[in-house]
Formats: structure tokens, C-alpha cells, sequence
């Protein structure tokens, strides 16, 4: 989390520093131009995300308002997960933390799977196998906890429409966007002053604001990819190496179910 809340703060000032060059093309030292020379070394990380993700970012925080309040809203749908859960031991919640993270799975185990194990395996063909036995075990031994938590999603996803209903749609796809990168919306809350200067930015001078993004999201691009060149080849030089890596690699797949298709990476 330091890690990616050192990007964010990057990205924003990113944007900020775009806004420097505006405002001083016009006069005068100003606040955004202030910030973004006193943390000009932190923006190379905007290549973190990919393009979607960062206009998503500048098109919200035209709208911290709404940003404010949806933050609310997972705070308290969060805690409610929380406390369903609190009850059972601590192998039950990790059971019910993995079935969650694969899109829809819950929904369709109340729904379509209703406890009965051919129902769920027939589910269960749309996902990776690495879903199989968790998914297996909540659907038919947790019924009535994975209702509790579908009946709290579909009440945070009420909530979440009726706040944005009166948005336009482009306002409503990039708030959505951001539900579903929890830690980023946190982020943009939690430094909220800078969040406001972009979006006023962004706001004012778009263009300018997206070609610096993408100017530096190409060259952290090009960097990025010299340095996975050199790693590469000093895996090839160290063979030793390469084998340990492969195999921490497949006990971590082991152990915690991981599956590329269902983690999004910035």
C-alpha cells in the first residue's frame, strides 16, 4: 500500500506539474506549480497504470464530491463484510475471501447453485480450477453466509447507482472504474487537496494534462522495458537462480490459489 500510495500522489502531481507549465506561461508562482517542483522526482511511476485507469483517475477528480461519498459507501459495505464474517475461524473467512475475488462467483452460487454440488460444479466450468474446492465448500456449506453477502453487494451496488445516477455517463464509467480499485479510490480521498487541483486542472486544460501523462507513460515504458532486458539476462547468466525463482513462484501459486486472470495489475 506505501508503495502504491507513492504512485498516486505521483500521479497527481504529474498532472500538477502539467499545470505548472500553464500557469507560468501566464505569470506569477503558483500553488500547483509550488507542488509539483517540490515532488518533480516522484512522477516517473505514472506508467503504473494503463491508460484507462489514469483517465479514469483525471476524469473523477473533477468530481470530488462524488468521490468523498462513494469512499464513504465502501467504508461502510466493508465493515458490514467485516462483521458478517466475524464469527466464523479464520480458515472459513480465507475460504470466503478467495470465492469473492472472482467476479459474479458469489451471485451464481446463491443464485444457480442454491447448496446442490452438481449445480455448483456446473458453475464452477466457468472458472479456473484454482476456484474449485473454496467455491465447492462455501457453496454448500455456507449457504446462507455467501446470501448474506450477495444480498450486501446488491444493496452497496443500489447505493452506488443512486449516488451516481444524476453524473454524466462518462463521470458514472470512470467512478465504476474506480470501484473496482478500492486502494485507489482511497488514495484520491485520502489527499484530497491535491485531488481537487487536478481536477480543476483537468478541467481547464485537458489536453495539456494527457499529453504530459502520455509522454512520460511512454518513456517509464521504454525504461521499464531496458530494465526487465537486463534482469532477463542476468537470470540466463544464473541459472541457480532462475530455478529458485520458478519454484518460489509455484509455491506461492499453491498456497494462495493465485491465477493472473483474476488479479488486475496497475
Amino acid at each position: 500500500m506505501k508503495n502504491l500510495m507513492s504512485f498516486l500522489k505521483s500521479f497527481l502531481l504529474l498532472a500538477l506539474s502539467g499545470g505548472a507549465l500553464l500557469l507560468s506561461a501566464q505569470g506569477g508562482q503558483s500553488l500547483l506549480a509550488q507542488l509539483a517542483e517540490e515532488e518533480k522526482d516522484a512522477v516517473n511511476a505514472l506508467a503504473m497504470y494503463p491508460e484507462d485507469t489514469r483517465l479514469a483517475i483525471l476524469e473523477s477528480s473533477k468530481y470530488p464530491e462524488a468521490l468523498i461519498k462513494m469512499q464513504r459507501l465502501q467504508t461502510q459495505t466493508s465493515a458490514s463484510f467485516q462483521a458478517l464474517l466475524a464469527d466464523y475461524p479464520q480458515s472459513v473467512q480465507e475460504v470466503i475471501w478467495d470465492v469473492t475475488r472472482y467476479p459474479g462467483l458469489v451471485a451464481r452460487l446463491v443464485v444457480e447453485g442454491q447448496g446442490a454440488r452438481a449445480a455448483i460444479l456446473a458453475i464452477l466450468e466457468d472458472y479456473p480450477e484454482a476456484a474449485k474446492d473454496n467455491a465447492l465448500s462455501a457453496g454448500m456449506q455456507y449457504l446462507p453466509l455467501l446470501e448474506d453477502i450477495h444480498e450486501l453487494d446488491q444493496s452497496a451496488d443500489a447505493a452506488f447507482s443512486a449516488l451516481l445516477r444524476d453524473y454524466p455517463p462518462a463521470v458514472q464509467d470512470a467512478m465504476n472504474t474506480l470501484l473496482r480499485l478500492p486502494e485507489v479510490l482511497t488514495i484520491l480521498t485520502d489527499n484530497i487537496e491535491l485531488t481537487l487541483l487536478v481536477g480543476d486542472l483537468y478541467r481547464r486544460d485537458p489536453a495539456l494534462v494527457l499529453h504530459t501523462a502520455d509522454s512520460l507513460s511512454l518513456e517509464v515504458a521504454r525504461q521499464n522495458a531496458r530494465e526487465l532486458e537486463g534482469w532477463k539476462a542476468e537470470l540466463d547468466n544464473n541459472p541457480e537462480a532462475a530455478r529458485e525463482l520458478a519454484a518460489s513462484a509455484e509455491e506461492f501459486a499453491a498456497e494462495y490459489g493465485y491465477d493472473d486472470e483474476y488479479y488486475d495489475y496497475p
